[in-house]
């Protein structure tokens, strides 16, 4: 995948302002536009990946990104996301509440109830990510799938 990315924390809740404010980012100045006109894109569903916790510093990388070729492409930050078992959770479209309240509600639920009552844990030989799918560069409907790597504890 290729696409724009920051540098987050979990400490103190950081991210769950920083990661909104790079979707906002995105959406605003214009990224977003430019990322889906590129000519090379067959897919047009969206991606937020969390790449592997920085130990030393407790820092992680957020990425907004497309399916693409693995070749450098300017401009961009190049992913892959290695295979693994992943569990996955469908983000709800509450009323009342924002689409990216969902998000985060649900990531809630996964760290704070469901990984305590499965039979798994988190596998970080792979990345987490939130899968947004369109069926193209106009679709604005709002959906999400939360994908965990998992493995038996």
């Amino acid at each position: 995948m290729f696409g724009y990315k920051i540098t987050t924390t979990n400490i103190d809740d950081s991210n769950n302002t920083d990661i909104p404010l790079l979707w906002q980012d995105y959406f605003e100045s214009g990224k977003s536009m430019r990322i889906h006109e590129e000519p090379f894109i067959e897919d047009h569903s969206e991606y937020g990946v969390c790449l592997p916790l920085n130990q030393e510093n407790q820092t992680f990388d957020y990425m907004i990104g497309i399916k693409a070729p693995l070749d450098p492409i300017q401009g961009y930050v190049i992913a892959s996301i290695p295979a693994a078992t992943f569990a996955v959770f469908m983000v709800p479209n509450k009323n009342g509440d924002t689409f990216s309240t969902n998000i985060q509600n649900t990531w809630n639920y996964i760290f704070n109830e469901w990984f305590s009552t499965s039979d798994y844990q988190l596998d970080d030989s792979s990345y987490d990510y939130e899968f947004y799918p369109m069926v193209d560069k106009n679709d604005t409907t709002q959906r999400c799938e939360i994908y965990l790597p998992v493995k038996k504890k």
